[in-house]
């Protein structure tokens, strides 16, 4: 067992795919815990690649953005692509599209799971600027390994966002 991204399924297709095909690779979400806070329909992460827009952007910069993105990226071609390849894109009303691939369980289990979550934070490191983005992966890492406390961690990210 393995905590990992969507991205994993891709990872795991390419490297055995043997092991996929023969239905070997399972997957689910966080179990919840009797009594527990929270919402179990709540998704963090990264469940697809996405593309953001500044909220500087004026109307018509925006309205060109998402011309750009439904009709020059996320085309029919390129969708049928992504889902092929196990990925799911962001994008609507995909539920007929998703049958149609030989990972449709994969592509429907990560299609539902974001559609019906009730709330969604992208992961922190995706959040923040690049460079606190590097920062918080570092300290993490730092972390992790023993090689910096709880309190040094915070520390660490304290001054980085000051910068």
């Amino acid at each position: 067992m393995i905590l990992q991204g969507s991205w994993g399924y891709g990872t795991i297709n390419t490297g055995s795919p043997k092991f996929v095909a023969d239905g070997r690779l399972g997957w689910t979400g966080f179990p919840a815990v009797a009594g527990g806070k929270g919402d179990a329909s709540d998704v963090v992460g990264n469940p697809a690649n996405f593309f953001s827009l500044s909220a500087q952007a004026s109307a018509e910069e925006k309205k060109s953005a998402v011309t750009y993105l439904k009709d020059g990226v996320y085309n029919d071609a390129y969708v049928g692509h992504l889902l092929k390849n196990g990925d799911v894109p962001p994008v609507q009303n995909l539920d007929a599209k998703l049958k149609t691939t030989d990972k449709a369980g994969w592509t429907t289990y990560v299609y539902q799971l974001t559609r019906n979550a009730k709330s969604f934070q992208l992961s922190w490191d995706q959040a923040l600027s690049p460079e606190l983005g590097n920062e918080l992966l570092t300290h993490l890492d730092q972390l992790f390994l023993g090689q910096i406390s709880p309190e040094q961690f915070c520390a660490q990210m304290d001054k980085a966002a000051a910068k």
